[in-house]
C-alpha cells in the first residue's frame, strides 16, 4: 500500500498513480469552478439561467455547469433529486444553500461579474 503524495491517504494496492481517489475529486471540482467563472457573466447578465437542484424540504443548491452530479458547495445531486432553471435575479424568491450562495458571490467577484444586489442577501433568507 502506498501514500498519496498530497495527502498522505492510503492508496489501496492495485491503484495506478500515487495521488488518491480524493485529491483527484477535489482538483476536478475546483476546475469545474473554474469554469464557472467563464459563463457568469453572461448569467449575471440576464443572458442565461442557472441550474438548480433539491431534495424535498431541503435547500436548493446551484447545479455546476458541466457536472450536472454536483453542487456549487460540493454537494453530491443523485436521481430523485428536483431541477428546475432560474434566472439569478430569482434566486432571492428561493430557500438557498447558504455555502453555494456563499461560492457563487466569490466566482462573481472573481471572474468580474457584478450580481444585482437583492441577490446577494438571498442566502440569509
Amino acid at each position: 500500500m502506498n501514500d498519496c503524495i498530497r495527502c498522505n491517504s492510503p492508496i489501496p494496492d492495485g491503484v495506478l498513480g500515487n495521488v488518491c481517489r480524493n485529491c483527484i475529486e477535489r482538483a476536478s471540482f475546483q476546475t469545474y469552478l473554474a469554469y464557472q467563472k467563464q459563463v457568469l457573466k453572461e448569467i449575471c447578465a440576464g443572458k442565461g439561467e442557472l441550474r438548480l437542484a433539491h431534495l424535498v424540504e431541503q435547500p436548493w443548491h446551484i447545479v455546476l455547469l458541466g457536472d450536472p452530479e454536483h453542487a456549487y458547495c460540493g454537494q453530491k445531486i443523485g436521481s430523485g433529486w428536483k431541477h428546475k432553471h432560474e434566472n439569478i435575479l430569482s434566486l432571492t424568491r428561493l430557500t438557498m444553500c447558504k455555502l453555494c450562495m456563499e461560492t457563487l458571490d466569490r466566482l462573481c467577484v472573481e471572474c468580474g461579474a457584478l450580481r444585482p444586489q437583492e441577490v446577494s442577501g438571498a442566502a440569509s433568507t
